[in-house]
């Protein structure tokens, strides 16, 4: 039946029948269609001499307002907390491990960070009632991933934002077409590329897009560097950063973690007098090998790159992994475009369909990375990055850097977005 409306019917008539096939889309549609009007309303109503400021948070390592926080904290006009959403799409216990790390990294950085689930009474905290926000930021736009009483149609009377959490290089429909998307106040994006793509496949029409830069690497354009961010002697720093989307459930499929976990293993203890490794996988791996390959096999293989002569497990922040390294193997997606702010030399783990899952500026990142499609490739690479080959690719890294990541105003990203906030609240 499906296929005959589709052969028969306009592609707008398919469009209105799925609305009221779901009424929830329908009245998605009608959320987004009324937010200009709301964000008005909002505009106008808050007026304040200091704006409450809450960032819901859902993974640690996908944390990219540091910066912002910072200046948040400093600034008069701003008194910034950081609220933990536990994640509920992955069980219990994971629920709980990635609740406890968060809190305990915004703790030891010494923010102001509460859980929004107390676990003794098995209860979500009223964040309208209890912190009262006037701006609210998000990490995640996935509906699902957070109990949905944080989703983003319970705040629409609030000013909500969102930076991406990685670079919005896939053609997937999800990078842009999600109602969230829509939904904000403020879509903070990297650059005019982006901001271009997203007019073209946001319900909006992006009226509420703003190009401000990446703030996720701010950090990047600052000279301080932890001290102890490699744990070896070897000369050369390398960061192996594999992806997970290696099963049906993921609309993209980049990982070539399968076909070369053990491959990395060998080339690690092959090459240990030269080059040490930051194992840097993608915080959902360990979940989806826990479920294909069980419990011990996962822990026994993360442990071997953790406790290796020459090697390290990462599982957090990552800008002073990228400073301090000399290049990167990888088939991470927001990677892509990340580590050419360090314009270093860099390989891309390729598989055949990689090309028509990223849009016009994912493509144009993908072509500063040297290919490998085989093992022998990747220690091709690695042999150059220890003899100190020159980069192939290293005029075309800083080109695309001239064009795409360089601050054209002179300030952060983060600077950027306050500027944009104190002009649209104030």
């Amino acid at each position: 039946m499906k296929e005959l409306l589709k052969q028969y019917l306009p592609e707008t008539i398919i469009n209105i029948l799925r609305y009221f096939a779901h009424p929830g889309l329908l009245y998605e549609r009608y959320q987004i269609f009324k937010q200009p009007k709301v964000y008005k309303r909002i505009i106008k109503k808050n007026k304040k001499q200091i704006y409450k400021v809450a960032f819901f948070v859902t993974h640690s390592s996908v944390w990219k307002y540091d910066y912002l926080y910072y200046l948040m904290q400093e600034h008069e006009r701003f008194d910034p907390i950081v609220v933990i959403c536990p994640i509920v799409n992955y069980g219990r216990e994971n629920m709980l491990m990635e609740m406890e790390r968060s809190y305990n990294l915004f703790t030891e950085k010494g923010y102001n960070v509460v859980c929004a689930y107390d676990v003794v009474s098995d209860t979500y905290m009223d964040i309208k009632a209890k912190l009262a926000p006037d701006i609210i930021f998000y990490t995640n736009p996935y509906k699902g991933l957070i109990d949905r009483k944080y989703y983003i149609d319970k705040f629409l009377d609030k000013f909500t934002c969102y930076v991406p959490y990685s670079a919005s290089i896939c053609s997937e429909p999800s990078q842009f077409k999600l109602g969230f998307y829509s939904l904000l106040c403020k879509f903070y994006l990297e650059n005019t590329l982006s901001q271009q793509i997203a007019k073209k496949e946001m319900k909006n029409n992006a009226w509420n897009t703003q190009v401000v830069g990446f703030p996720a690497l701010d950090a990047m354009f600052n000279n301080s560097i932890k001290e102890d961010t490699w744990r070896h002697n070897q000369q050369f720093k390398i960061i192996w950063a594999p992806h997970h989307s290696f099963d049906d459930e993921c609309s993209v499929h980049f990982s070539n973690f399968l076909q070369i976990s053990d491959s990395m293993l060998k080339i690690r203890d092959k090459y240990k007098k030269d080059i040490q490794i930051a194992f840097k996988p993608h915080p959902l791996l360990y979940i989806k090998l826990l479920n294909l390959w069980g419990e011990e096999k996962t822990d026994d293989y993360f442990q071997n790159w953790a406790k290796g002569d020459n090697s390290q497990y990462e599982d957090g922040e990552y800008v002073d992994l990228f400073k301090t390294s000399d290049a990167m193997i990888f088939d991470s997606i927001s990677f892509i475009y990340e580590y050419l702010y360090t314009q270093k030399p860099s390989l891309f783990i390729y598989n055949n369909n990689i090309d028509e899952q990223l849009n016009d500026f994912g493509k144009a990142a993908l072509k500063c990375h040297q290919f490998a499609v085989s093992v022998y490739d990747i220690e091709n690479f690695i042999l150059q990055v220890i003899n100190q080959e020159p980069d192939p690719l290293l005029n075309r890294k800083k080109d695309f850097y001239q064009k795409n990541i360089q601050p054209s105003n002179a300030q952060t990203a983060s600077e950027n977005i306050l500027m944009n906030l104190l002009s649209e609240l104030s």
